[in-house]
């Protein structure tokens, strides 16, 4: 990751770094998910809210299988399918389009109200920064996600 991110010449270094235990504890040992079937209706969500540790993403579905290392190879590159910030379906396992502050939280809970109204049995689970906190779509999602 360290490599890719100076190869790449990105600032966001720490913020990938931050947080790559809890994506490793989630693709690992708490997610209900399949790489092989990355778009399965009852899969479980996760939106990474804070876009700018997009690369710690990339690596971590990376190596859970979701896509080959070549793709990885070109993040931040011209032409490349893994911009600086997450594009949505830009690889197999991106959920959303992130790095505005403050849109994951809505998103995701946007997914639990949608699975709980289809009544399908999937969790979602969104990763937030503190820059974002201070954010009103935050704060309004948070009033309105439910129990």
């Amino acid at each position: 990751m360290i490599e890719l991110s100076h190869s790449a010449g990105t600032p966001h270094l720490g913020s990938s770094l931050s947080c790559i235990d809890i994506l490793t504890t989630l693709y690992w040992s708490v997610l209900r998910i399949d790489a092989k079937k990355a778009d399965d209706p009852l899969r479980d969500r996760f939106v990474l809210s804070k876009g700018h540790a997009a690369l710690a993403l990339y690596v971590t579905l990376c190596k859970r299988g979701f896509f080959d290392e070549e793709i990885l190879a070109t993040y931040n590159q011209d032409g490349g399918r893994l911009a600086e910030h997450p594009g949505p379906h830009c690889v197999p396992g991106v959920e959303a389009a992130t790095g505005s502050l403050g849109h994951g939280l809505p998103l995701g809970i946007g997914m639990a109200l949608a699975g709980r109204i289809q009544r399908h049995d999937y969790r979602v689970y969104v990763l937030m920064s503190d820059g974002e906190c201070n954010e009103g779509s935050v704060w309004e999602g948070a009033l309105l996600a439910p129990p």
